[in-house]
């Protein structure tokens, strides 16, 4: 039987998270309809500090799951489980079914929720086995995503430099942020890499091993001066470390950017923002 210091092994913690992780788990594991409970968020990422809040995700059944969907009550919160002045545990239900469905279908940024997740208990042996089909990077869809990445990262460079030129600072702004977005997303698929979702875009993409040594630098400054000859230096280097063609992409980003952006409503419901 794991113990928690096995299940907590190797993660940057301090005394105050591991009591109120212990806490959390006595309150969770009496309850009969929880199959499990998962330690998730910055500090099964590596990205706490000494104030972090405990993530965690719990693995209810699937009838347990099915009420709290219906009654859309799929959060959990407490202060009272935390041991330490500010802190909180911060969670979500899920069921096993769910975390099939994610293993199956998902997008990058609810795989990435569980990379590194740690298992404090669980009553299913095959749940270890299924969170490894969750975090698996999609190795097949590589070559399809570099060319929908790209696509995005020179449609919203032609956007910022149109921004610019009709001195639209919404119209930059977003601009912006999307190239930096693709950026990211193109840096990370080169590694194989799963998508943090925007909270830790960058710092996720400062430790992909293969990317221009510069491009962390040359992101900040943009920031600071975000012009066109910045925005065009960033998205050149980038293309060109990898090797890909400028020319030939340039030839036909629009149709994919058509494709994902303006008609994506024709593969299911529109995105929010569209709605």
């Amino acid at each position: 039987m794991t113990t928690l210091e096995d299940a907590l092994a190797g993660l940057q913690l301090w005394p105050h998270h591991v009591e109120t992780i212990r806490r959390t788990a006595e309150h969770l594991e009496a309850q009969p309809d929880v199959v499990a409970l998962l330690l998730g968020g910055s500090l099964a990422h590596g990205f706490a500090i000494e104030g972090s809040d405990v993530d965690i995700v719990i693995v209810v059944t699937e009838e347990e799951f099915a009420r709290r969907e219906a009654s859309t009550s799929l959060t959990f919160l407490s202060h009272d489980l935390a041991t330490y002045e500010g802190g909180y545990v911060d969670g979500k239900y899920v069921s096993l079914e769910f975390l099939r469905d994610v293993a199956d279908r998902a997008g990058d940024a609810t795989r990435w929720g569980y990379d590194n997740a740690r298992i404090v208990f669980t009553r299913d042996p095959e749940l270890a086995d299924l969170l490894a089909r969750v975090v698996r990077y999609p190795a097949e869809r590589v070559a399809e995503r570099r060319e929908r990445f790209v696509a995005q990262l020179l449609a919203w460079r032609w956007y910022h430099d149109q921004g610019f030129q009709k001195g639209d600072p919404y119209l930059q702004g977003i601009s912006l942020n999307r190239v930096v977005l693709f950026a990211c997303r193109l840096v990370l698929v080169e590694n194989a890499m799963l998508y943090p979702f925007h909270k830790w875009a960058v710092r996720v993409t400062a430790g992909a091993p293969n990317r221009p040594a510069a491009l962390m630098d040359d992101i900040a400054a943009l920031y600071g001066d975000p012009t066109p000859a910045r925005v065009e230096a960033l998205v050149s280097g980038l293309l060109a470390h990898y090797g890909i063609d400028e020319a030939a992409a340039d030839r036909t980003w629009g149709a994919y950017f058509v494709r994902d952006t303006e008609l994506s409503w024709r593969a299911g419901p529109p995105p929010v923002d569209d709605l």
